[in-house]
């Protein structure tokens, strides 16, 4: 016995450490060769005409017929010819059945986030080849002319539309399923390519490109691809090409219009994507990654490279959402291949690595887990249910949804079963031992076993070939008192029709008197388990499957009403408020019938005086702040925290003013569950006929809030599950019930995370560049503090922003202090610099983002007793905020364009009465007359401490509390902020001019203004988290559809603290 635990454990400590060394290499593939093509391609975009000499050598492997004939088939325009002597070959009548019926083509390649209609495959024509005796490589010739318009997808914006190969003007797309070069029936092959092309052109295929030379005005381009391929691609146009090198890995982007901007975006943000995801699965496995502008609107992710249209392209969300998707296809579905017949692993495991990975870094994870269950328990009411297994059948949008959920929660169910450590082995092993060939859903479930070092197949494949899900309840609970503690007993039951699930149960159970949970995990193999459990401390509350871990049926408590309920009933009535002021009433009548129009043999539209009670029998809208049936929704939706008076509405801590907003909430009808009961009500006439597009995008939400005529959403959210059957509050042995008291799950950590686009290195830099013994503190009026100026001018300028206007070519706004005092007759200099918006009627607003960059100099004017006369570095005070501030002008620079204009300054002289900033913010009145929307002051931000950060000013505008309370929500920080307006830096200048403005701060410390404030004391990590608050913010600011709101002066408030909850 013991001899075999060490043999075993042994051979898996040789198992991980053969692999983990393999993957330290280049990936070699030694299976058996494949099919060979060197192509030597020309082509001419003006006629659609290519001409290819192509040298082929056949595998061993591949078949031929009785008649030793090698079968092909090959564009059914193309003309062919045989330039290897003794090489017959015929072209066969159309009727004639191929080897194989259909061209060995990969549509799953082709999909990024979304089903696509899959273009019909060129015309073609089946050819059968004879070789003389021995011979395997020869030399075919082709040509022929490649033009199929793209048809399909959306009629409006062209979205999803195919082509089976074009070669024109616009640009070259030829694919597996364009014919374009010989395909015999054999599953893969590797190719190089070499072209011959207008110079003014790119082209780009799989693989690596070893040749791009220009000579009397013709391109030769050579791809060379040694990983056995699925399809050969060709794509062109006249691109302006953007390059860098990470490490062995090129990075392209190829834009249609030259963009160094956009560019630096793509290839930023494809350098993170590949530390992160190397970091979690080992080498990336092809030596380039190149984004291609389309010319036309797709999104597809080809092996090495992906291709997007225009606007797709520029969309904001696209580096969060398709380009990863895109980038990590070429581990998942075109490093390892779907066997496309045996279901289609790769969606799943895609959307587990890419959409769940980044919910489970911003800390969202269990919200989407609930919402992908949500969302399954309402598409099977729509469309038939069916097993992974069949998933690549499926094409439409529903179907699709079903797939990627299963498949994500099925690694997801692993993932837990096995821990992150062995499932990320798993992966990985999965990866090497199957990269570059066609893979099945058992290749997985044996290297999830080899890593569990047990057989986990029957458990992953009863998810693969069954339809349907676990139905659980919960039945039987009780407790009672031991000699050992607290017994819990409870019974567990599967419902579904069907065999039982083998299923691994998480529970946690609420102790009286303890802070952290009890949690466990239950197998579960029959249709009946009974629990018992001996707990230390009296149970309070049992659940089953607390954090939505389970791919399961949820029970209708555990889907909380959202719009799309309102408007997925049978039967439903809108009842207008007859009280309400005429212009209400007749812009609720014109939504009103907007909506009826979409759905005419379901809804209806009546006036509420017409009424007498809600009737039981369909969904109901109510319109209006004035409707009489008003309080029946708000009496339903107190268990939510929900109620209202004339001023505003209450959503828990929310707060939505009824003047200038609009508000739409849905909940349950009173009588009838199954019926949804939705208020909406807004002041703003011209905003009420817009809600209807609103409610569609937004109908996952169970309640929404929106600012102005432009309906800015400012809060949206689901409501809590309430009254769960799987959440049981226990009734004691002795009949009593034991007040609930909070407590807390284990926290979790995601399965990776990406690097921080905020670089720690280059803010150490600033800092110490700023707080060096030479520049001696950078005290008020010395050179010492000009050469600080001079520095950080400097650094505005490498990063490509513009001096502001009035300033010329320079980055300093210089004056001389006038007056009394100590400053009197002393030259001074901000440093400004201004990145331009965008928007037409915005661009010349400003939100300003400023830290000042004097300190104390050897202690004056203020030192603390004994420190008179030392040096004062002012490393956090305020080199730390300065850094931060050259950090996020570099970021914006390269992120997407804002629709304001921002204005970073740096202020000299803050710590002798806020000279700088006042003088700039004197500008209200002058230069900068009106254009100062809203004002972000950093000062002292390198200290975090128990991920708090503060918040001073913020009772200066209305919108400063939401907007930060969504930030907290998405950054995970908790953000204490006082809406007094007392404080003593720059933040208050703008304020006494009427500018909404905050101070950012990390809190006091023992070492602020004072000899110990040095850089060894910054906290680097905790200025990345700030600055991720702060540059959501900034892009907050500028672009809003309106401006912040001013709020006067007043006197110091209690302060407020929002952190990050889940809804």
């Amino acid at each position: 016995m013991v001899l075999n635990l060490f043999q075993k454990k042994m051979f898996r400590f040789l198992n991980v450490f053969l692999l983990v060394v393999l993957l330290g290499f280049p990936l070699v593939v030694r299976a058996k060769v494949p099919l060979h093509h060197v192509l030597e391609v020309s082509l001419s975009p003006a006629t659609g005409e290519l001409q290819v000499l192509d040298r082929i050598t056949l595998p061993e492997s591949l078949q031929v017929d009785e008649a030793g004939r090698y079968h092909f088939r090959l564009h059914a325009d193309f003309v062919l010819r045989a330039v290897t002597a003794g090489v017959r070959i015929e072209r066969l009548p159309k009727k004639t059945e191929p080897l194989r019926p259909e061209v060995p083509v990969s549509t799953e390649g082709l999909e990024v986030e979304f089903s696509l209609a899959v273009a019909s495959v060129a015309p073609s024509a089946h050819y059968v080849m004879t070789l003389p005796i021995g011979l395997k490589t020869f030399v075919l010739s082709y040509k022929g002319i490649v033009q199929h318009l793209p048809a399909g997808g959306d009629p409006v914006s062209g979205e999803g539309a195919d082509t089976p190969g074009l070669i024109s003007d616009s640009g070259v797309f030829l694919s597996g399923k364009s014919l374009w070069y010989p395909q015999f029936d054999q599953g893969l092959m590797t190719f190089s390519l070499e072209i011959a092309l207008p110079e003014t052109w790119h082209v780009v295929t799989q693989g690596e490109r070893t040749r791009n030379e220009v000579a009397r005005g013709i391109r030769k381009i050579r791809w060379y691809a040694p990983e056995p391929q699925q399809e050969i691609f060709l794509l062109g146009g006249e691109w302006t090409e953007y390059r860098r090198r990470d490490g062995r890995i090129e990075i392209f982007a190829y834009l249609s219009t030259p963009d160094q901007v956009l560019a630096n975006r793509y290839l930023k943000a494809t350098e993170q994507y590949l530390e992160m995801y190397q970091k979690l699965l080992g080498p990336y496995p092809y030596k380039k990654f190149a984004v291609l502008e389309n010319f036309w609107e797709t999104r597809y992710g080809m092996p090495s490279f992906t291709v997007m249209g225009s606007k797709a392209l520029r969309l904001p969300q696209t580096l969060k959402t398709t380009y990863p998707h895109a980038l990590l296809r070429n581990w998942w579905g075109n490093g390892v291949y779907v066997d496309e017949a045996e279901g289609n692993w790769g969606e799943g495991l895609r959307a587990y690595l890419v959409d769940y990975l980044f919910a489970e870094q911003e800390g969202k994870a269990q919200e989407m887990r609930l919402s992908a269950l949500q969302q399954y328990a309402k598409t099977i009411g729509i469309v038939q249910d069916f097993p992974l297994a069949l998933s690549q059948s499926k094409d439409d949008a529903l179907s699709h949804s079903i797939a990627q959920t299963k498949g994500l929660f099925l690694f997801h169910m692993f993932r837990q079963i096995l821990g992150d450590r062995v499932f990320i082995e798993a992966l990985r092993t999965f990866f090497y031992e199957n990269r570059f060939k066609r893979t099945s859903f058992l290749a997985l479930s044996q290297a999830f076993s080899q890593a569990a070092e047990r057989d986990l197949g029957p458990e992953l494949m009863q998810w693969v070939e069954r339809a349907g899900a676990p139905r659980l309840r919960l039945r039987n609970i009780r407790s009672e008192k031991t000699e050992e503690g607290y017994l819990l007993n409870a019974s567990l039951q599967q419902r579904q029709a069907g065999p039982a699930y083998h299923l691994h149960v998480p529970i946690s159970i609420s102790l009286h008197g303890k802070k952290e949970t009890f949690q466990t995990t239950l197998e579960m193999s029959e249709k009946s388990l009974e629990i018992a459990l001996v707990l230390p401390e009296r149970p309070i509350r049992l659940k089953v499957d607390p954090e939505y871990d389970l791919f399961r049926r949820l029970h209708p408590a555990e889907m909380p009403p959202t719009l799309a309920k309102a408007f997925s009933a049978e039967s439903t009535v809108i009842l207008l408020p007859s009280s309400a002021p005429i212009p209400q009433r007749r812009a609720y009548e014109a939504l009103a019938k907007t909506l009826q129009a979409a759905q005419p043999e379901q809804i209806e539209i009546g006036w509420d005086n017409e009424y007498k009670g809600l009737p039981d029998d369909r969904s109901i809208w109510l319109f209006g702040w004035e409707n009489r049936f008003q309080r029946t929704i708000l009496k339903q939706l107190q268990r939510f925290g929900v109620s209202a008076n004339s001023a505003m509405t209450r959503i828990g801590d929310i707060q939505i003013p009824r003047r200038g907003f609009s508000l739409v909430l849905t909940g349950r009808h009173p009588k009838k569950a199954r019926y949804a009961l939705s208020w909406l009500a807004s002041d703003r006439v011209a905003a009420i006929p817009k809600l209807a597009q609103k409610l569609s995008d937004y109908s996952d939400y169970g309640y929404l809030g929106f600012a102005g005529d432009a309906l800015k959403n400012i809060e949206k959210g689901r409501w809590p599950a309430v009254g769960s059957p799987m959440s049981i509050r226990i009734k004691q042995g002795d009949g009593r019930w034991i007040k609930e008291t909070p407590t807390t799950l284990v926290a979790r950590k995601a399965l990776t995370t990406a690097s921080p686009l905020f670089s720690e290195e280059r803010m150490r830099q600033d800092i110490a560049a700023l707080s060096n013994d030479r520049l001696k503190g950078r005290g008020f009026g010395t050179p010492e503090l000009d050469r600080a100026a001079e520095y950080i001018a400097s650094e505005f300028r490498k990063i490509g922003l513009k001096p502001a206007e009035g300033q010329g070519r320079s980055f300093l706004q210089q004056w001389r202090e006038e007056g009394g005092g100590v400053s009197s007759g002393v030259s001074l200099k901000n440093v400004v610099s201004i990145l331009p918006g965008t928007a037409a009627g915005l661009s010349h607003e400003l939100i300003v983002v400023g830290a000042h960059y004097d300190h104390l100099g050897f202690g004056w004017p203020r030192a603390h007793r004994g420190e008179e006369g030392m040096l004062h570095p002012g490393a956090n005070g305020n080199a730390s905020g300065v850094a931060l501030l050259l950090e996020l002008a570099r970021l914006l620079k390269e992120d997407v364009p804002l629709r304001r204009s921002v204005l970073f300054v740096a202020f000299t002289s803050k710590e002798v009465g806020l000279l700088g900033s006042a003088h700039l913010a004197s500008q209200q009145a002058g230069l900068l007359r009106g254009r100062m929307r809203a004002m972000v002051n950093l000062d002292t931000v390198g200290a975090l401490r128990d991920n708090r950060l503060f918040v001073l000013g913020a009772g200066s505008s209305r919108e400063w509390p939401p907007m930060l309370r969504r930030i907290a929500v998405n950054t995970g920080l908790e953000i204490v902020s006082s809406a007094s307006t007392f404080g003593s830096s720059d933040h208050m200048s703008f304020i006494n001019v009427g500018v909404p403005a905050i101070q950012i701060f990390t809190g006091m410390t023992t070492d602020i203004d004072r000899p110990s404030d040095t850089l060894d004391k910054i906290d680097l990590p905790g200025m990345v988290t700030v600055g991720r608050v702060v540059k959501e913010l900034i892009q907050n600011l500028a672009d809003r559809p309106t401006p912040l709101s001013v709020v006067p002066l007043q006197k110091e408030v209690p302060t407020l603290i929002w952190e990050r909850r889940d809804r």
